[in-house]
């Protein structure tokens, strides 16, 4: 990269690339990036969500899973959920983090919109 780029549009680069084959390239791209990251992509085509971390975790990285039967609507990813209270949770300290928690590190992790039901979703 030049000196004076821009990492996140590098890796967005890299990213779309790596998408242009339907995904199989993601992990094996980032592998390839030095330093802490916490990375969210959404890739529109194939309507998957991607997110994950850097192998040591030093960058924070939190998610929420819905609910059985919550639906598409009940996922979230965020570096950061707001309250005190809430990232005090997440980190052990107790208190209540609203079913936020931190992605583990070392990987990345894969939400296949297609696969989810939406909210509503009548079977």
């Amino acid at each position: 990269m030049e000196r004076g780029a821009s990492d996140t549009s590098a890796i967005l680069s890299l990213l779309v690339k790596a998408c242009e084959d339907g995904g199989q390239g993601v992990v094996s791209a980032l592998s390839g990036v030095e330093g802490p990251f916490a990375i969210a992509f959404w890739d529109e085509r194939a309507k998957t969500l991607w997110f994950g971390r850097d192998r040591l975790g030093r960058r924070s990285l939190l998610v929420k899973r819905p609910e059985a039967g919550g639906g598409w609507g009940g996922w979230g990813v965020a570096s950061c959920i707001g309250s005190g209270e809430a990232l005090r949770a997440v980190r052990g300290d107790g208190g209540d983090a609203g079913g936020w928690e931190e992605v583990p590190p070392g990987g990345m992790w894969r939400v296949d919109a297609k696969e989810v039901k939406p909210l509503g979703h009548a079977e």
